[in-house]
């Protein structure tokens, strides 16, 4: 029988139907059988509640083949890995689940050659989890999900609040003004969806593939005003009829790149003085290099400007014109300029003839509501610093490092202290990385609640885990692990005799080749380090001296005694391998004993 004609067959009863059935067969006044014949409802599904003791869910067909907590806990972790900019596929979705059921010997029927889950799983399962849906992404670069995070946010609306305050200008919106550039193409910026034959395979849309640019320079008030714009086409000499057919007050500059330089802003900011509200005004900008320049601070004082730029890699959050009035540009750029190839049979669209397009998209995309609500998504105006919603913070927590401190250089009368506190209370051995690494590993999570099963830990931890961006090992960065022993690793140097040496982990020079290390004895006479025979061996003599500059950029000339970095003579120990200055311990280049430091010597 074909699958359309059982289409409506199944679960025709209601619930009402259901609890007053089920209800009857538990007071044992009727049978089963006839609560099927009364309520039309089939006799093996009140079969199968009365067996199950289900008495109040409506369900049809076979079970799912994950648990209802266990796909809570699957949506939990798809919405999580969103937020933070590692979406799933449907593909890799697919594969996560069958892995899961493989590893906790689920059963299903998915396919072992393919190795995913089926087609008919994940409409079910979407089916059943109406918050979860399919989306476009957008790109989002790594500086953005970095530097869009709560402190620089903070930090920003502190300063733009101060600022507002010392002009008073906190309930005059007419004077809150944001500036940004946009790069026009001359062609479609998306490709249209058409009409075409039903499965046709080359569909193409005939035009320019690299169109020239033209960048084109918007500014509005909180209070919804424009200001005329200032048009940059690319070249040297400017034709009088690129002007035409532009909206009233524009005006049209040429740059050697059709991009804004900062020659080209000192003279918007006196386009820009022309049309401005009455008093002091504040310009919000972003902090392209065009826009960085003293000449450009001495044209906006002289025109009562004050200029504030924003944070770097915010601007998708931040500014109002790229948050409410560039993405209805384009929009209406594409169906003006599809009108405007119906329009002329040549089809040719060019600088003489851009105001025929660019006048009607101009007037439809700064429309006062668009640019009062850009200044309001942006929390501008009103003031509120807490507009930008919790999510856009997302992304930036995988880039958040625990800050590590490391302990103080121990004085030399406490170094033996430190050396028995080490070896007694704090021991170091590969079963403490060990755990640590469990721990970690139990904790590496994002989201998750303490009703996690057995099971769901092996899908929700390993296969769905939420990477991190330049990830390192993860016990390195975790709380969990002991504190303490990373920092006495860190700061203990062990020399050739296994003897566990306190010095500085910061200025700690590691340049020691291998051989030195293995020497128990050092060379009884010394050769000049970055000499012609040897020019790039280190620590090949308890003595430094005779340097070049090659030999400069290769060597540490830091003496922990004095904590120095002079080029003078130095004199290494031939325990820890560490050197420090001859004048520190009284020592000449005549001298050649064997040295020992004053720290070894305790």
């Amino acid at each position: 029988m074909d699958k359309s004609t059982l289409r409506g067959k199944y679960c025709k009863w209601s619930k009402e139907d259901l609890d007053k059935a089920l209800a009857m067969i538990r007071s044992k006044k009727i049978s089963i059988l006839g609560a099927s014949k009364r309520y039309n409802i089939p006799r093996r599904t009140l079969g199968g509640y009365v067996k199950s003791q289900v008495w109040n869910k409506k369900k049809n067909g076979r079970p799912t083949v994950l648990t209802g907590e266990q796909e809570v806990q699957l949506v939990a972790r798809i919405t999580r890995l969103a937020d933070v900019g590692f979406p799933l596929t449907v593909k890799v979705l697919r594969k996560c689940v069958y892995t899961f059921c493989e590893k906790n010997r689920i059963k299903q029927q998915f396919s072992v050659m393919k190795g995913y889950a089926g087609r008919k799983w994940l409409k079910g399962f979407l089916q059943r989890h109406p918050e979860i849906a399919r989306r476009k992404a957008q790109h989002l670069n790594e500086a953005r999900a970095q530097k869009l995070n709560k402190f620089i946010v903070n930090d920003y609306f502190r300063t733009l609040k101060d600022v507002m305050t010392k002009l008073d200008i906190a309930h005059m919106p007419e004077r809150i003004y944001n500036v940004d550039e946009k790069g026009c193409r001359l062609s479609l910026h998306r490709q249209p969806f058409v009409l075409a034959k039903t499965g046709s395979r080359r569909v193409h849309f005939r035009g320019k593939e690299h169109g020239e640019n033209v960048t084109i320079v918007s500014c509005g008030n909180a209070l919804g005003n424009v200001i005329p714009p200032m048009i940059l086409f690319k070249g040297q000499r400017l034709k009088p009829e690129w002007a035409d057919n532009l909206p009233a007050g524009s005006v049209v500059e040429m740059t050697a790149k059709g991009s804004m330089t900062s020659e080209t802003f000192v003279k918007w900011l006196h386009h820009f003085s022309r049309y401005k509200s009455a008093g002091p005004c504040l310009l919000i900008m972003d902090g392209a290099k065009c826009h960085l320049d003293y000449s450009i601070v001495e044209a906006a004082d002289n025109v009562g400007v004050s200029l504030l730029c924003l944070p770097s890699n915010t601007t998708h959050e931040l500014q109002p014109m790229d948050k409410s009035v560039f993405g209805p540009f384009e929009a209406y750029w594409d169906e003006e300029l599809m009108k405007f190839w119906t329009t002329y049979e040549d089809r040719v669209f060019n600088k003489q003839r851009f105001g025929y397009v660019f006048s009607p998209v101009w007037e439809k995309s700064t429309i006062p509501k668009n640019i009062k609500a850009g200044f309001e998504a942006c929390g501008i105006f009103p003031f509120n610093p807490n507009r930008i919603p919790e999510q856009a913070f997302a992304p930036s927590e995988t880039t958040t490092v625990p800050r590590v401190t490391l302990p103080p250089f121990p004085e030399p009368a406490q170094h033996q202290e430190a050396i028995r506190n080490h070896h007694e209370d704090e021991p170091h051995n590969d079963s403490e990385e060990t755990d640590n690494s469990s721990a970690w590993d139990s904790d590496n999570s994002h989201g998750d609640n303490g009703t996690r099963n057995q099971q769901s830990n092996v899908l929700f931890s390993e296969i769905l885990s939420t990477p991190a961006r330049n990830a390192q090992p993860a016990k390195r960065n975790h709380p969990a692990i002991n504190s303490r022993a990373v920092e006495v690793q860190k700061s203990l140097f062990v020399n050739s005799n296994n003897q566990s040496i306190p010095c500085s982990s910061k200025n700690v020079h590691l340049s020691a080749s291998p051989s030195a290390h293995n020497q128990k004895n050092p060379p009884k006479k010394s050769k000049a380090v970055g000499s012609k025979e040897n020019p790039t061996k280190l620590y090949t003599s308890p003595r430094r001296s005779s340097v070049t500059k090659k030999s400069l950029h290769q060597e540490s000339w830091y003496c922990f005694l004095c904590k120095e970095d002079r080029v003078i003579d130095m004199r290494g120990c031939s325990l820890c391998k560490r050197f420090v200055h001859e004048e520190c311990v009284g020592l000449t280049k005549h001298d050649k004993q064997v040295f020992v430091c004053p720290t070894c010597e305790v």
